[in-house]
């Protein structure tokens, strides 16, 4: 292989090299919850210079990886790896925009791990189906497990080990992606020694991620993200509080960060309209009941003064045209 890339000033370079591993992404958690690479496999290279990002070319100088950054949080350090991407992840999404067509993920809500052959049968894989598995993947002797789910995902259970997808053997994310049929798939599993077999739904996502912000008493609200559902387990409800300005309302009445806002004035809030609702009408420097929640499911009330003077409501929406700003009196 050839690692074809950019270096710091935008000179390119040509490293011969090979592939070392193929192997799934296992970066560490961040907190708060923030986008992290996962359920993707990296290719690892024996040999590599620090680059801008490139692509892994074989002899015929055809693509087969593009070469990228991955970010990840280390303790309160910020580090980038680099590491190869397959080329048809890419090639079937440049597929559906050629068509014109918008993507849309078939989320499975669950964030997959590996554990070793042995490993699985410590935990009750029979030896017939941990032949199918190696027979399957003989390089690698790895089974799927269920390492985090968001609320959304039903049926699974953390721990579970995967075998089978729409009647086949798996061991990669990728193979169980495939078998999706409409946006569901029958997987057969490992779970407390037993194989059993479970029919999952995924949830459709165009990937666009966030487009509706709140700025309400120097905080910015949005529906809980991506990150926080899968890495946290948090509810698909709620407000949840992205950012504060210091010395602002929210910032001196403790309104935190990474946590939910699930009621206002004794009213539930399932969602940013029912928050605006809750909150209406209500004057400068008047005060305001809340009640939050954190990432552990602690509870807290406390009360807000508004001062609208100088951290008026309004809210930023993504629309057709681009981002719009929407004020509220």
């Amino acid at each position: 292989m050839w690692l074809v890339g950019l270096k710091s000033g935008h000179r390119v370079f040509a490293q011969s090299t090979a592939v070392a591993a193929v192997e799934a992404v296992d970066l560490p958690l961040p907190r708060p919850p923030r986008f992290r690479a996962m359920n993707l496999e990296r290719i690892s290279l024996t040999s590599a210079t620090a680059s801008l990002g490139g692509a892994i070319v074989d002899s015929e100088a055809r693509v087969v990886a593009l070469w990228a950054g991955f970010s990840y949080q280390d303790g309160k350090d910020h580090r980038v790896a680099e590491y190869g991407i397959a080329a048809d992840l890419f090639a079937e999404a440049v597929e559906i925009f050629r068509r014109g067509e918008s993507p849309i993920v078939c989320d499975l809500g669950v964030e997959f791990g590996t554990v070793t052959l042995a490993e699985a049968r410590h935990r009750g894989l029979s030896p017939e189906t941990a032949a199918e598995l190696e027979g399957h993947d003989p390089l690698r002797r790895q089974v799927l497990v269920v390492q985090r789910l968001a609320a959304f995902a039903r049926g699974w259970q953390a721990g579970d080990l995967v075998l089978r997808a729409g009647g086949a053997a798996v061991t990669s994310v990728r193979e169980i992606e495939r078998s999706l049929r409409g946006g569901r798939v029958t997987v057969h599993l490992l779970r407390d020694g037993q194989e059993l077999d479970l029919e999952v739904e995924t949830r459709p996502d165009d990937g666009r991620g966030t487009d509706r912000v709140l700025h309400w008493a120097g905080a910015l609200l949005q529906a809980p993200h991506h990150a926080a559902l899968i890495q946290r387990a948090v509810p698909d409800e709620g407000v949840y509080i992205s950012l504060y300005w210091y010395g602002s309302p929210a910032s001196r009445s403790r309104l935190r960060a990474a946590r939910r806002i699930v009621a206002a004035e004794d009213r539930p809030t399932p969602d940013i309209d029912s928050f605006l609702a809750a909150v209406a009408g209500k004057p400068d420097r008047a005060s305001v009941r809340l009640k939050t929640v954190d990432l552990d499911g602690k509870v807290d009330l406390l009360t807000l003064r508004l001062d609208l003077e100088y951290f008026p409501t309004y809210e930023l929406r993504r629309t057709r045209d681009g981002w719009v700003r929407i004020e509220h009196g």
